[in-house]
């Protein structure tokens, strides 16, 4: 529904007058963040005029358009923290409250641009709204935690609790997702009673399993006698006496845990990297581990959350979407390019609009060749750009260049620490779980650190805490952080990402690693650096999810068909995928003998088709007679082969009784490898 500051909004914005000084603006805002360059020479830009823009804030702060409101951000934050004018930040803190962006007042006056008591020096009408504000605004999650939520973060509380079950919702990094879900499910919980409740969250990594246990314990440490956190699927709970229990699993894990406790339910289930149920065979898996959930209980909620995803709604069946596109930090992508007057003469440039403005150029002490290696070049500007500043992220191509970008950093920096017991101790982790001359060691002496997946798992989680922390100058990091660690920073410098071995980074893949830059109440902005890449995007790109069952079931009928006639297509490349979605189908199949009772298929088949997939589900169940726990424990399993399996075995039981242990394995110590090499040889 349009407002009227919708329209006056609107008319607002497409005024020459603005336009120009809006523009200023932003790109003074944006250069601020590279005045520590030296030899750096800015172009001329005309002062913009305060007042008028804050006025305009103030209109496009009330729209309902999150457009209006990341401009109407911009020029408030801008205000508080670069212009020492007490009335101007007092209408640019009128204008963060109207946006409901607590966590920047708090910065602010953490930082000192706002004083501590302005809340209580504004005129008295803005106080009453203020405090109506404050009160729409807040939830009790517990009787002594009252959440106050940005405008993101209201839309989702009223979303989950009020609009359906299952909701999936997409919004930016900085939007604060994981803070409010945290506060959901404490809610859900309901701590005031001793009433026995379940709620789970699933993820995608293990890495990410770690980073919400240490968040789930710091949030509970109060509820540490009441509430169970689990992160093994074999853990029993009963032995704890703890009448709430969050479980914190990977799609794999809780898929044995449902198989192990048939009588659990959920009261709310958040799934982390949604967008994963469209990632082969693991999405899938992820699918049926859902499906099973509420099928033990309908009433369960159910937030599917994904970064940059254009159509949220089809994460999952009937899930209705939250979908935003609110900035709480500013965000300034700077592209870093050379002129055409040799190795010292670069150029910078500064994203407005999907266009490129030149806003800088740069002198170089020392140059930086044409030819020089790739990660040679990211880590020098990363050390121009970052040597005065603490949150500097680069990213590399894997391990080898990680480890390599660092060391280059570390040649160039000449700062050391001193007095760190922190960084000490990680220095002595090194030399006792990986060795005394550990690379590692050397560079955190001058506050640097590699980050990637082949690491030990406790020294990349002390690297995240003391780069969280601001010990930590620089981190050099992989894909790893693609897959939800939790690592906010101030800089983020990219050059030709990929994700693998010579396989370019998608652009929401890339977009979901630059959110990291700037987070909501640790920085006003945050920086992406386009490193020498000519074809560095210039517009941000959003995955389009696609379920991997509906994928293949669109695509592979005939192909599904004839794996329940005889074997699996050997010559399909989708072959694993087939796999998976038959196990997936059969599983649905059993569960009422009738595979129009799958959504999946009443969304996608016609009649025909129903009746040919019912027809051949019957013949193969007939073929399987693999016990109903194992064929639970495996449900994305092509199950035909287990049953082939299992007809060997029998064959050989008949032929000789005692010739049935020549194919099962003796794991006792001192016959595991002769009994495993003959098993494994006829697996070749």
């Amino acid at each position: 529904m349009t407002t009227f500051f919708d329209e006056l909004s609107s008319e607002t914005a497409n005024k020459d007058y603005f336009k120009k000084h809006y523009n200023n603006l932003f790109i003074i805002s944006a250069c601020k963040q590279l005045e520590k360059i030296p030899n750096t020479r800015f172009m001329s830009v005309e002062e913009p005029d305060y007042g008028y823009l804050l006025e305009v804030a103030n209109i496009f702060a009330q729209s309902t358009n999150e457009k209006y409101h990341n401009i109407a951000q911009r020029i408030a934050q801008y205000v508080i923290e670069f212009i020492d004018n007490d009335y101007y930040k007092q209408v640019a803190y009128m204008v963060l409250e109207l946006l409901v962006n607590k966590q920047s007042i708090s910065l602010a006056q953490e930082k000192q641009r706002l004083p501590k008591n302005i809340y209580f020096t504004q005129p008295f009408k803005f106080t009453l709204e203020n405090i109506n504000r404050d009160m729409e605004y807040s939830f009790h999650v517990t009787e002594d935690d009252i959440v106050h939520c940005n405008k993101f973060q209201k839309e989702f509380w009223d979303g989950v609790e009020m609009l359906n079950n299952i909701i999936s919702i997409s919004a930016p990094t900085s939007a604060g997702k994981s803070y409010i879900v945290m506060k959901w499910l404490k809610y859900n919980l309901e701590l005031n009673n001793n009433n026995e409740i379940n709620v789970g969250i699933i993820v995608p990594t293990r890495a990410l399993i770690n980073q919400f246990e240490q968040d789930l314990k710091k949030e509970f440490e109060e509820y540490k006698l009441k509430v169970n956190i689990i992160s093994m699927p074999f853990t029993k709970t009963s032995l704890t006496n703890k009448s709430k229990t969050i479980y914190v699993f990977t799609q794999e894990r809780m898929n044995i845990f449902l198989s192990r406790n048939k009588n659990k339910y959920f009261k709310a289930v958040f799934v982390d990297e949604a967008h994963k149920v469209g990632d082969n065979e693991r999405g899938v898996l992820l699918q049926n581990v859902v499906d099973e959930i509420l099928r033990r209980e309908n009433n369960t909620k159910i937030v599917f959350a994904g970064p940059f995803v254009k159509n949220p709604e089809d994460v999952y069946i009937n899930a209705k979407k939250i979908k935003s596109t609110l900035q709480t930090v500013d965000r300034n992508y700077f592209h870093i390019c050379r002129r055409a007057y040799g190795p010292k003469k670069w150029k910078i440039k500064l994203e407005s609009n999907n266009t490129l403005l030149k806003v800088a150029k740069v002198d170089l002490i020392n140059s930086i060749g044409i030819s020089e290696a790739a990660y040679k070049i990211l880590a020098k500007w990363a050390y121009i750009i970052g040597h005065n500043n603490s949150g500097n992220l680069i990213y590399a191509n894997g391990g080898g260049q990680a480890e390599k970008i660092a060391d280059c950093i570390y040649e160039l920096e000449v700062s050391t620490y001193s007095n760190n017991q922190e960084l000490d101790e990680l220095i002595e982790l090194c030399k006792v779980i990986v060795h005394p001359d550990f690379l590692l060691i050397k560079l955190l002496k001058k506050r640097i650190a590699f980050h990637y997946g082949s690491m030990p798992q406790i020294i990349r989680q002390k690297i995240e805490e003391l780069f969280n922390k601001k010990i930590l100058k620089y981190v050099i990091c992989t894909s790893t952080l693609l897959e939800g660690v939790n690592l906010s920073c101030k800089n983020i410098f990219v050059r030709e990402p990929q994700k693998g071995q010579n396989i370019p980074m998608s652009g929401a893949d890339l977009f979901n690693l630059l959110g990291r830059a700037g987070r909501l109440g640790k920085e006003f902005c945050g920086n992406i650096y386009y490193i020498d890449w000519d074809v560095a995007p210039t517009e941000k790109t959003e995955q389009i999810v696609e379920r991997t069952t509906h994928k293949i079931i669109s695509t592979n009928f005939d192909a599904i068909v004839n794996s329940f006639k005889s074997d699996l297509p050997l010559d399909n490349p989708n072959k694993d995928n087939i796999e998976a979605t038959v196990g997936y189908l059969f599983q649905e199949y059993l569960r009422s003998n009738d595979i129009s009772q799958c959504s999946e298929i009443k969304t996608l088949c016609s009649n025909t088709q129903i009746q040919e997939l019912n027809s051949v589900l019957a013949d193969y169940s007939n073929k399987i007679q693999i016990p109903v726990g194992i064929l639970e424990n495996h449900p994305t399993t092509f199950h035909y082969s287990m049953q082939k399996l299992l007809d060997r075995f029998y064959e050989k039981y008949k032929e000789n009784p005692d010739e049935i242990y020549s194919i099962i394995p003796d794991l006792s110590e001192e016959k595991m490898y002769d009994s495993l090499i003959p098993i494994l040889k006829r697996m070749q």
